[in-house]
Formats: C-alpha cells, structure tokens, sequence
C-alpha cells in the first residue's frame, strides 16, 4: 500500500468540561441487531455492549410475535455471560403490510390490553431487559402514545426498560409529552440525514454536525441528557450511480482497504470512519448517557472494529493500528516501539520521534473539532512543532505513514 495522504478534514471533538452527572451512572453502548444477522454474533463482543436490541419482532393480527425462542435463546444466553442485558426491539422503519395491519389493529384502545400482556409475558418468558419500540414515520399514528402509557404501566410492575428509537430532529406529532416522559431512553437515530430517498442529495449522511444538532432537537423537546443516547451508524451510503444509490456497511469499505478506516469518504461513498465514531462518542461522554450502535453486525470484525474504537473512546485508550500492506502482510509493531510525542500536556513545542524514516503525516484538531494542522513532514530525524499559535485546551493528534496510524490525545496549558 502507497503512502496515502489524507486531504479530507479529520472530525473530532474533545471537552474540557464533564457533566458530574455521567460520572455517577454507566454509560450505555446499545447495539441492535437485526434477525438476518443473528448468525454473526460469534463475531461480536458483546462484552463492549451494555445492552442489545434484537430486531425487530412484528406482530400477527393476535399479537403472537414473530421471533420465537430458538431464534433468540442462544443469543440471550452468550448476552448473559458478558452481563449484557438484551431488549426485544419492535417495528421496524419499513413494516409488510400484514405487520401493519396488525399493528393498526392491535394499537386500538380495545386491542392493546391484551396485546401488552403478550408481550409482556414473551418478554419475562424469555427472560428479557425490556421492550424498545421502534415504529417509525407514518407508523406513528394517533393510537401511539395510549399505547405507550399502557405498555409503560405494564413494565413498571416487573421492572422492566422502556425504549425508543426516534429521529434525528424531528419529533412526530401523534407522540404526546405525556408518552415522551416515560421512556427509559431515546436512541436518536443521527442519520440518514440523505439516502437513496434522495438521489441528487449525494453528501454525508451522518456528519459529526448532524449529531451535534440531533442532541440540541431532543434536549429543546424537554428529554433530559440521561435519557438520550446518540446513534452512530456502521454503515454508509454509495452515489456513484443516481439510479441506484445504496447501501454499504463499514465492514465492507475495511475489506475493500483497510485505510479507510480512517476516512469518511471513498469517492461518492460516505460513511463514518473511526476518527468520526471517536469524535461522536466523546460528544456523547459529555452530552447524552450513552451511544446508539445501527447495527453490529454492519461492522469490521478486526482490529479496526468500530465498536473497539467506542471501547477505546469511552475507557481513553490511546491506540496504535497497524496497516495491510499490498501483500496482504501487516506491519505490526508494538506501542511502546512507536511514534514519542512529548510533552504532554505541552506549552510551546511539540515533539514526534519517528520509528523510521518514512514520509509522516500529522493532523492536529482542536477541541471544537477544526482541522488546526495537517502536514506531511518528509525529513529524517524528529519532528518538532511550534504551538504558539494554538491556545490552552484539549487536541486530538492522528499521526500517519504507511505502514501504521497512531491517535493520541493532547492537552496545551
């Protein structure tokens, strides 16, 4: 693999301030994953999720759902070995007309009663967390939030979470505040801001800003920071073809080169590379109590795993990756062996010793997320910056060649 050398803006955000808060309750990594990826979860690391939502389950006409025990079972029992609490995910955004029928049936005033006790005893049977009900759009209709108070009611007596996943910055105007009070938590779905619904639109789907407007839309209708968690997507959207815009998931742009882990963007295919899912997950540290993942089994199963990178952001790992050369060989060198960066924390200049010679390339962001460097230094020997022009606070520094990228945390007195 060539040296390649990264010209789009690297997205990342540090705080100075922590809400006291988050420190006095877990932060939640919910992961969904949907029924036509149940056989991937061998892959997963269910020990870097708190919760799992399996998805979705859709109702006949007699409120019997459609996921039955030996599809979820196996799966509830590997959850139960990491303590990762798994929910029962409801709905879907694109429902067949027979679970909508259902649905509009069983949602009315005279129906639900008996459909909440369905589910409820499906939920305590299989030994469950709770429900996230996921109807989306058009689904939302007037009959929506008496049924959510009901449901709520219902979970109460045995303890049981309520969740939701609703979009980005828009509410629905059949959810009433009242309905809006009692859920647990809200995944904001922070993406699709644009997709094959619009064609001429090609551009990011969930850039770092979109998250940060997705968390102000929700805290305006009143939800509190500890009941919303952010969506981050493993998936991304190709326009290379207007007539056929579709999707992609991380785990294949990562097959396609490993490199692009770091990227947002291949062309007209964008998606959130691991700076970006860093970035949002320490947007979410200090704004929300937790991230929404959509969905595993969308990911990379290696070393450049989004749901490692959240594991990293959340525990402030500093990582060291190595990259697949064109031989498919991989330069694997261990961190202590790597780039030194000091000081740190630093005042006046900074200094990167290279383990060799190769052409460094080094991006420097500042804590609101802008690009304040990005440099490739050809030079044998030590690289050495001056931060006079930089003020105190916290930088995220990602140090690439071509055979490893290093990130790193920084703070300026």
């Amino acid at each position: 693999m060539g040296f390649r050398i990264y010209t789009q803006k690297v997205t990342i955000l540090l705080f100075l301030i922590i809400p006291v808060y988050l420190f006095s309750q877990d932060f939640k990594v919910i992961g969904y994953l949907p029924h036509h990826y149940f056989d991937l979860v061998d892959k997963i690391d269910l020990s870097k999720i708190t919760h799992l939502n399996l998805a979705f389950a859709n109702p006949d006409k007699s409120g019997n759902l459609n996921l039955n025990a030996h599809q979820i079972q196996p799966i509830i029992q590997k959850a139960r070995k990491t303590n990762t609490k798994v929910c029962l995910s409801v709905g879907g955004g694109a429902l067949l007309p027979e679970w909508w029928t259902a649905w509009q049936y069983l949602l009315k005033p005279r129906n639900r009663s008996t459909f909440i006790n369905k589910l409820i005893q499906y939920i305590r049977k299989n030994k469950l967390h709770g429900i996230d009900v996921d109807l989306e759009w058009s689904y939302v209709n007037e009959d929506y939030s008496g049924f959510i108070l009901e449901l709520r009611d219902s979970l109460d007596l045995y303890d049981l979470a309520l969740t939701a996943a609703l979009p980005a910055i828009h509410r629905y105007p059949n959810i009433s505040d009242e309905a809006l009070a009692v859920y647990d938590w809200i995944n904001v779905m922070a993406y699709d801001l644009t997709g094959p619904w619009s064609p001429n639109k090609s551009e990011h789907h969930s850039p770092y800003s979109f998250a940060e407007k997705s968390i102000d839309f929700w805290k305006s209708q009143g939800v509190e920071s500890r009941r919303l968690t952010l969506g981050l997507p493993f998936y991304g959207w190709n326009f290379s073809n207007k007539k056929d815009v579709h999707s992609v998931t991380f785990g294949e742009m990562v097959a396609e080169d490993p490199s692009n882990s770091f990227l947002d963007q291949i062309g007209a295919t964008y998606f959130n590379g691991i700076p970006t899912i860093k970035a949002k997950t320490e947007l979410a540290k200090n704004e929300v109590s937790g991230v929404m993942l959509w969905q595993l089994g969308q990911d990379a199963f290696n070393e450049y795993s989004l749901l490692k990178a959240i594991d990293e952001e959340i525990k402030d790992i500093i990582v060291d990756y190595s990259l697949q050369k064109t031989d498919n060989s991989t330069i694997d060198y261990k961190s202590e062996t790597a780039f030194e960066i000091y000081p740190n924390p630093f005042l006046g200049w900074l200094h990167i010793r290279p383990e060799n010679n190769l052409p460094t390339q080094i991006i420097l962001t500042d804590g609101q997320g802008r690009e304040v460097l990005n440099k490739v230094f050809t030079k044998e020997g030590s690289i050495s910056i001056n931060t006079g022009f930089l003020s105190k606070g916290f930088y995220y520094m990602i140090i690439i060649n071509d055979q490893r990228v290093i990130s790193n945390k920084l703070i300026k007195h």
